[in-house]
């Protein structure tokens, strides 16, 4: 329902967003990554027949339901991700109820590799060198994620690390929601611990997979948890111009599991 639901968005709204854009979506992690038939079986064939044409939406519109693979322990609201926010999307704990799996992953960079490009951007200046690497409190979101970042060089003056030089070295991270340890193997190199993967905002698939394997809920009470205040109705399959809702409509269920 949810990648139907989003599908059905950018349907709708592509043009609007690039008056040159002649497709709706890419099977890329840009929108809804696709890897081809091969993992298509009896289960996603059933989920897709039995939801036949529902989408959500909220106060009469399809909504943009993102998704993710792994929240970490803790969705994110889409304002401190795209710096606009989405009503039915918060920053939230997954239930407590169940065990999430979690991704958890490590990587390090070398102070040496970052002094160069702080050189580069002139950021740190010559003769100088990068002391350390700090996330203030400010600089992250209310679910934790990592939003800004600083330095501190040498002489102990503190400046902002731009997000961008960062992810040029250490390399695009699965998740913001990572911390900074010094690498016990090196005096110059840093070593990045995070969890999750993916932006952390709407559903996250391994939550859900928690919810509905150890909590038997359906998939009606899983959108309700990630989607909050969202409506699911039925496409009208007669409609070809423009994807319209038949006259039923379904509150989907709300629960208060995990606040």
């Amino acid at each position: 329902v949810a990648a139907r639901t989003y599908a059905v968005y950018h349907l709708i709204y592509a043009r609007r967003f690039s008056s040159d854009r002649i497709w709706d979506v890419d099977d890329t992690i840009n929108f809804q990554a696709y890897t081809g038939t091969s993992l298509v079986s009896d289960k996603t064939d059933l989920a897709i027949s039995s939801t036949e044409g529902q989408i959500l939406t909220f106060r009469g519109n399809v909504i943009q339901a993102f998704y993710h693979a792994d929240s970490g322990g803790q969705t994110e609201d889409a304002l401190s991700v795209w710096s606009q926010a989405i009503p039915f999307t918060v920053a939230r704990p997954e239930a407590p109820e169940v065990q999430v799996a979690k991704s958890v992953w490590e990587r390090n960079f070398s102070l040496a590799a970052m002094e160069n490009e702080l050189r580069a951007a002139g950021l740190l200046e010559k003769g100088k060198s990068l002391k350390s690497i700090v996330i203030p409190v400010v600089g992250r979101s209310p679910s934790g994620r990592v939003k800004s970042m600083a330095m501190i060089d040498s002489s102990g003056q503190h400046k902002t690390m731009p997000m961008s030089i960062f992810r040029k070295v250490a390399g695009q991270m699965p998740s913001p929601l990572f911390y900074l340890e010094k690498d016990p193997k090196s005096a110059r190199s840093i070593l990045i611990k995070g969890v999750g993967f993916g932006h952390g905002v709407g559903m996250s698939q391994q939550g859900a997979a928690a919810l509905a394997g150890q909590k038997a809920w359906d998939y009606k009470q899983i959108l309700g948890y990630y989607y909050l205040n969202t409506t699911l109705c039925t496409l009208d399959a007669g409609n070809d111009s423009m994807p319209e809702c038949k006259s039923q409509k379904e509150k989907v269920a709300q629960t208060n599991a995990g606040r």
